[in-house]
């Protein structure tokens, strides 16, 4: 017996369902922390170049939840009232449409993260939700050795 064979006390196949799974979700988070970095370093990432807002999928959900705070939960559901903080989020008028489809409760959410102003609140969601990714990938419990590889993320 090899040192590497006694250091690995089983082989999982490549083809084993938990490892596939989380070598997908390994590859789509790493993709994503690409993308985002390369959006930053391109001023296309929450803000532009000159520090304004960007509006993307996100400024729907802090609009909703600044509505709510500010005692308007069933303005988010009125397009032209939800535009306008939208546009009161990234301090300018845009081009495309992100309306509010969620449904009441997710107003709670969106409350929360809204307490903060758009900027630290889009990176506060980006980290939230990012930490709940790496925790649905972590729960395949690999069998594999080394498998705490996702620890570090």
């Amino acid at each position: 017996m090899t040192t590497l064979e006694a250091a690995a006390p089983h082989k999982v196949s490549p083809t084993d369902p938990h490892r596939l799974i989380a070598v997908a979700g390994l590859a789509i988070l790493l993709s994503e922390l690409v993308f985002l970095g390369g959006a930053w370093f391109q001023g296309f990432f929450i803000t532009d170049r000159a520090g304004h807002g960007i509006a993307n999928d996100f400024v729907n959900v802090w609009a909703a939840g600044r509505l709510a705070l500010d005692g308007h939960p069933a303005a988010a559901y009125d397009w032209a009232i939800h535009r306008q903080m939208q546009e009161a989020a990234v301090g300018h008028a845009f081009d495309g449409e992100y309306r509010w489809h969620y449904p009441p409760p997710f107003l709670f959410a969106a409350a929360l993260v809204a307490m903060l102003p758009f900027v630290p609140a889009g990176l506060a969601w980006l980290a939230a939700t990012g930490a709940a990714y790496v925790a649905a990938i972590r729960t395949t419990d690999l069998p594999a050795p080394g498998a705490d590889w996702l620890a570090i993320i």
